[in-house]
């Protein structure tokens, strides 16, 4: 059985999800973290990489495409709570690295595309539109879902964002048993 906790993008979410985390004897841990982030979260969690560590590689790195001040804050409970598990749970990120990286760049086009109509007072449908369908060509949520589905042992959580809903019924398409949550 896979639970899905839908943790909106906000720290007192992250700290919930943290919360239940810390409390609860689950078996695998999906995190909603790029992939590549896999090897630096399992060095973190082991022990191996202090937390200032983790920042410092992620900056150097350029393993995520926003500021990694504003990443971090985000989710620096979900981290902080790592160290405080189970050393022998699963824990793994599934998130897509192109699609998180597509995402971050659809959110900066919309936010200038907004920015834009606002200085001038004038509206582009058509950018709008194209900005819009760019976003909707690409969706990573069944292959994601293949992947937590193929992962999960035992007992087994996934943190995702708002779009947990549609996570939860892609995982049920693959024949696996999925709640839904929310924090």
């Amino acid at each position: 059985m896979i639970e899905v906790l839908i943790v909106p993008g906000l720290q007192s979410s992250a700290r919930k999800a943290a919360d239940l985390l810390v409390g609860s004897r689950y078996e695998t841990v999906f995190l909603n973290f790029p992939r590549n982030l896999q090897s630096l979260v399992s060095s973190y969690m082991l022990g191996m990489q202090s937390l200032d560590g983790l920042r410092r590689t992620l900056e150097y790195e350029r393993l995520i495409p926003e500021p990694v001040g504003t990443w971090f804050y985000l989710n620096a409970p979900i981290l902080e709570a790592l160290c405080k598990l189970d050393r022998n749970l699963r824990i793994f990120c599934y998130k897509d690295v192109d699609y998180y990286h597509l995402q971050m760049q659809a959110a900066s086009k919309i936010a200038n595309l907004t920015f834009r109509a606002s200085a001038t007072g004038k509206l582009n449908v058509d950018e709008w539109i194209k900005a819009l369908k760019e976003n909707l060509q690409y969706d990573a949520i069944a292959y994601e879902a293949e992947y937590v589905a193929y992962k999960a042992v035992g007992r087994a959580i996934c943190l995702a964002g708002l779009a947990g809903w549609k996570l939860a019924n892609c995982i049920k398409a693959l024949g696996h048993k999925a709640t839904v949550r929310c924090v």
